[in-house]
């Protein structure tokens, strides 16, 4: 028996790890009825409790945590029974996303207490069967003891001399302590409960409950003996100790069994599992044979032909050499005769542009400041007018408009050169500044050396002062937004970041190809990436060129074992990735197994995490992913589109169940794109939307290609072509039967063979098998064909079938010859229909015998407007519309720094697809309105409004909220920058339609959405923003007030709740209005727990006067009172 491992088993975890528990959570709890045990134990806890502690929990609604909570059975019943907030915790991510996604009621957090800070303190905590698997179980007492304010509930085994593996300590009264000093905890209560008299049970023994209570509350609340309980608990008798141990021992003969039994399962489904890879190994290696000979015996067919052929090249390249020789000789003599006139026509230029400057000189100073005006127009031309010297006679008007002109421009260069000059005043004291203040120096040296000393970031956070830390953080990191405004010409240009290489070790994922303000593509394919180019890879190349990331996820191979996902990129900004698999399935035939879509989702979970996939489409192609897509819709909010490319029904080794599943995805899919107006008639009436989106050419692709070459030119003529799959759709009997009757013509197949029935093609001497041939050379094979076929077998699947190979024949002008098929039909204009051998003779010699030029152009220009670009905009266009417009509006008012850094983090950072940025500027004073007309000039999603006067921060945004045109409302304070992915999540908790009105957590705001953060620089920001979004996925909390800094609301809240009350003037007071408002209408104010936003906080507010703003405030509480009563200050959570 070898010792190695067998390939694709994990390694045996230690006992009682957090990837123990992680495992057994995954495999065998529920079958082993963990959760009916996590009820059993829960029960016993409420019905022994005491009457004082139970009637606290009820009437004062304390809050309780459930430590140690497993999939949160246990946890939910307590939150059945008790009114206060319930929290359950466990370090097994498993065990915590189970409860999640089951419980409702409770809240749950992963964290391993024991060894992590977590500083969060609750009422009551409660623990059930968990200190018997530690070797030390009163150092966890004393660690839960310091987590409880009021009590301490532990439900443990009594006696158990016979322990299970797992169990490290037996609990008996010897080992029970009666205080615990850390948290100042005393034993208040205890019972022993025979667990084998219940019915059901499961514990076959005694379990004893402690409760333990500080000393000052039970001297606060004057307990009495009668309140507390106590069962004396004696060591047990010899007969006692003796019945406990044979009752323990038949359990764990029983135990010893049923492992015994699990075991030879796991054996038994682990050597299927080997002769099933080892059968599809065998497979694989049987296939690459077949190539291999077929190559091979291609190879030797080329060499025999270039040896013929060597000689003929070898003469027609050294006449090309020659007339290139020629060509270039002509080319340098042309060359030197446009230099010397581009040289005479710079030497005109300048002369003019001297003139030019002469004029401005001497009218700027006519009309510089301090000098007297012209009195007489007409004698300044005569006199000083480089325009009159030289002798030109124009009207009086026409002067007059010229000097208006050249003032205008000279008042726009002299505002120019007054802006410079106080861009380098304020350079020159922010210089000075630095230079000056130790803090500033030091804040500096601990930016350039944190890299290194990661720890330095606390010495940051304590010694920068809070403005200054933005400023280090908005530039930290280039801005490609400020580099398109500030680029002369103002013209904006692509900035494209470097592609992903393959995957490294484990735990070292590639960096990814980040494109600034895009979704991710992620596509779940049908066939591999080097497969024969069709639709699924055009599509994609297309999307990645336009600056999309395209993760092309295919079935057919896995990663290596440890990782969860492999990626390699195939194209420029394409990556093709495998996925960690449970077990091998035939993806044809199969639906996805709930194992394999567990492991697919942790394996995307990685993805996701390494390549900061935060906004996504999936487009699936093949409905074995279906559970997948659906399930990453759910969790991530990714919305699907099913590309629906074939009639499934009677297709070639397509199961039933993939049909069933086509018919789900048909009907959940955000967006179903079909390639024939069959299928649009199938499923529009099933699909939430359907669009057509045909197949395609890559014209320019084909006509650069398609010329002259070598390639079938020793083959007779006329050659008849087919290229595609060599499949059981094709009618290989009606191809044959017209090879037969024209044995003078060469016919010419390319493609892969999939067909066990050739009809005796392979032996007739003038057809010509190729086999699979290079994409890239298919224009030029094209080249020769003479006549083209599309030779279907007419059946339901053919009908549906858009080919895409009729484009690419039309691009060329070639003449068609198709099988009556109902999907070529639209096209009858431009090809010839055949149905019998004998009518596809007749068609293919009337296209031979007439060479019609008109025709072929109007082929050409088919293929031209069919071109897979604008495919891609048709589904672009179609996705787009799936996602509500949301109108994010920008109050400004000065502070051109800070409006820069949050415009352009806007740009870069907001990834979902169908956004507009409004910003309302209120009079701003410093330049801002200046740079706000350069950036509504830019191609982006920004409008502008100017302010004449400053109207106030309600005012302003109901300004900008009237203008808006999204479903989604985003109000935005100029003083924040916005990670990537910031929008998602709260427009995720808006679908809760009982939520009106939801904010982000922040660093730097005055209520609970206040959170501490670790960063100094954008990069830090950034992946703080990334880890907090992971850990509280879909997590929210109700907050009595949202600050305005960064505030989501549907359209129907806002037109129910109406607008801001502009009453609050300049600001201050507003947001909690607005709250109470929403409240009024019977909805809730929530802050999302897994949205971030970086917030400065006091942009606007600390440049007023400290008695005007005293007196901002006392106005503005006055009129909030009035309304609502008296106000309550906010406060920060409790950390």
């Amino acid at each position: 028996m070898s010792s190695r491992r067998e390939a694709g088993q994990k390694p045996p975890a230690p006992l009682n790890s957090e990837t123990y528990w992680s495992r057994r959570f995954e495999t065998d709890w529920i079958v082993n009825r963990g959760r009916e045990q996590s009820v059993f134990f829960g029960r016993i806890i409420l019905d022994n409790l005491p009457e004082w502690l139970t009637r606290s929990l009820r009437d004062e609604r304390w809050t309780l945590c459930d430590w140690g909570c497993a999939l949160g059975d246990g946890t939910d019943l307590l939150a059945q029974v008790f009114p206060g907030p319930v929290t359950g915790i466990d370090f097994a991510e498993p065990a915590i996303t189970s409860a999640r996604a089951t419980f409702s009621k409770p809240h749950f957090l992963q964290i391993d207490v024991l060894r992590e800070l977590f500083n969060e303190r609750f009422d009551v905590v409660v623990s059930s069967n968990t200190l018997e698997h530690f070797d030390d179980p009163v150092a966890v007492l004393e660690r839960l003891g310091e987590m409880a304010t009021e009590a301490l509930v532990i439900l443990v085994p009594f006696r158990e001399y016979l322990r299970l593996d797992e169990h490290k300590s037996t609990f008996e009264p010897s080992n029970i302590p009666a205080t615990l000093a850390g948290g100042g905890l005393v034993l208040a209560a205890s019972k022993v409960i025979d667990a084998r008299a219940m019915d059901p049970t499961y514990w076959a023994g005694e379990q004893i409950l402690l409760v333990y209570a500080r000393t000052q509350r039970l001297a606060e609340r004057e307990y009495r003996l009668s309140d507390l309980a106590f069962e004396h608990c004696q060591s047990a008798p010899i007969a006692s100790r003796q019945l406990v141990m044979e009752d323990e021992a038949r359990a764990r003969n029983f135990i010893d069994e049923r492992a015994r039994w699990n075991a030879e399962v796991a054996r038994l489904a682990r050597e299927l599992s080997d002769v099933t890879i080892k059968h599809a190994e065998s497979e694989v290696v049987h296939s690459a044979t077949k190539r291999r000979i077929a190559e091979l015996s291609e190879e030797v067919q080329a060499a025999n032909t270039r040896g013929l052929e060597t000689e003929r090249i070898r003469t027609a390249l050294a006449d090309e050499l020659a007339q290139l020789s020629d060509s270039l000789s002509a080319e340098r003599h042309a060359t030197n005769a446009e230099r010397v006139k581009v040289a005479e026509l710079l030497a005109a230029a300048n002369l003019a542009a001297l003139d030019h400057s002469r004029q401005i000189q001497a009218l700027h100073e006519e009309f510089r400041v301090g000098r007297e005006p012209v009195k007489d127009t007409s004698e300044f031309l005569a006199g000083r007018s480089p325009i009159a010297r030289h002798g030109e006679v124009r009207s009086n008007s026409a002067k007059d408009e010229e000097i208006a002109t050249l003032r205008t421009l000279l008042q726009a260069r002299d505002d120019g050169i007054a802006w410079l000059q106080g861009e380098i005043q304020v350079l020159a004291g922010e210089y000075e500044r630095r230079r000056t203040s130790f803090r500033i120096l030091l804040a500096d040296l601990i930016i350039l050396i944190r890299r290194r000393w990661p720890w330095l970031r606390g010495i940051g956070k304590v010694l920068l002062p809070r403005r200054l830390r933005f400023r280090i953080l908005s530039r930290a990191n280039s801005s490609p937004l400020l580099t398109l405004v500030n680029r002369a010409g103002g013209q904006p240009r692509a900035v494209m970041a470097p592609s992903v290489a393959r995957a490294g070790t484990p735990g070292a994922p590639p960096p990814g190809a980040e494109h600034a303000g895009l979704l991710d593509i992620v596509c779940f394919a049908n066939i591999a990436w080097s497969a024969r180019y069709q639709r699924p890879q055009q599509l994609m190349s297309n999307l990645a060129a336009r600056g999309y990331r395209v993760f092309y996820i295919v079935p057919s191979r896995t990663p290596p074992s440890g990782r969860d996902y492999d990626l390699m990129e195939v194209a420029n900004g394409v990556f093709e990735v495998s996925l960690r698999a449970d077990g091998v399935q035939d993806f044809y035939s199969k639906s996805m197994s709930r194992e394999n879509q567990a492991t697919f989702g942790e394996a995307m979970s990685a993805l996701a995490r390494d390549l900061r996939i935060k906004t996504a489409i999936t487009v699936v192609h093949l409905t074995y992913w279906t559970p997948l897509a659906l399930a990453l819709r759910t969790s991530r909010g990714w919305h699907v589109q099913y590309d629906c490319m074939d009639e499934w029904d009677n297709f070639p080794n397509i199961g039933r169940d993939l049909l069933r599943e086509e018919e789900a995805l048909v009907r959940e899919a955000d967006l179903v794109t079909v390639t024939a107006a069959l299928l649009q008639d199938k499923w529009q009436v099933k699909a939430r939307r359907c669009v057509l989106v045909r197949n395609g050419v890559d014209y320019a692709f084909f006509q650069e290609r398609c010329v002259h070459n070598d390639l079938l030119a020793s083959m007779k003529a006329p050659i008849i072509g087919y290229y595609g799959a060599l499949a059981e759709w094709l009618d290989f009997e009606l191809i044959a039967a017209v090879a037969r009757q024209r044995p003078d013509w060469s016919f010419v197949l390319i493609g892969d063979d999939f067909s066990t029935d050739l009809a005796g093609l392979d032996s007739l001497p003038n057809v010509h098998l190729l086999g699979l041939r290079p994409y890239s050379e298919m224009p030029r094979y094209l080249y020769w064909f003479d006549a083209c076929l599309i030779p279907f077998r007419v059946y339901n699947v053919t009908h549906a079938v858009d080919p895409v190979k009729f484009y690419e024949y039309m691009s060329a002008g070639k003449p068609v010859i198709a099988t009556p098929t109902a999907e070529l039909q639209v096209y009858k204009d431009y090809l010839s229909f055949a149905a019998t051998p004998d009518e596809t003779v007749q068609a293919i010699e009337a296209a031979l015998a007439h060479s019609d030029q008109a025709l072929s152009r109007r082929r050409r220009e088919l293929a031209k407007a069919n071109d897979w670009s604008e495919r891609v905009d048709a589904t672009l266009t179609a996705l787009r519309h799936g996602f509500p417009v949301v109108s994010i509006i920008v109050v400004t008012y000065n502070n051109i720094d800070l409006t820069k850094a949050c415009i352009d983090s806007l740009i870069r950072n907001t990834t979902y697809p169908n956004y507009e940025i409004i910003v309302v500027d209120n009079a701003s004073e410093d330049g801002t309105q200046s740079y706000l007309r350069q950036l509504s000039g830019l191609e982006m999603p920004v409008r502008i409004e100017l302010n004449r006067d400053n109207r106030g921060f309600a005012a302003a945004n109901n300004q900008g909220l009237r203008i808006a045109t999204g479903d989604v409302l985003v109000l935005l304070n100029n003083d924040t920058l916005v990670p990537k992915g910031w929008l998602d999540p709260l427009i995720r908790h808006l679908q809760d339609p009982s939520v009106g009105l939801v904010g982000p957590v922040t660093n730097e705001i005055g209520n609970e959405a206040k959170i501490p953060v670790d960063y100094l620089d954008t990069e830090g920001m950034e992946a703080f923003a990334d880890k907090n979004a992971a850990r509280h996925a879909g997590q929210s909390f109700d907050i009595p007030m949202l600050a305005m800094f960064c505030v989501a609301m549907r359209r129907d809240t806002m037109e129910l709740v109406g607008p801001l009350d502009e009453a609050f003037g300049l600001g201050l007071f507003e947001d909690d209005d607005y709250s109470r408002r929403i409240h009024e209408k019977g909805l809730r104010t929530i802050c999302a727990e897994d949205a971030f936003v970086h917030h400065i906080g006091g942009a606007s507010f600390t440049k007023l006067p400290q008695a005007e703003y005293a007196e901002l405030w006392q106005r503005n509480q006055a009129h909030f009172e009035s309304k609502w009563g008296g106000w309550t200050p906010h406060r920060h959570r409790d950390v």
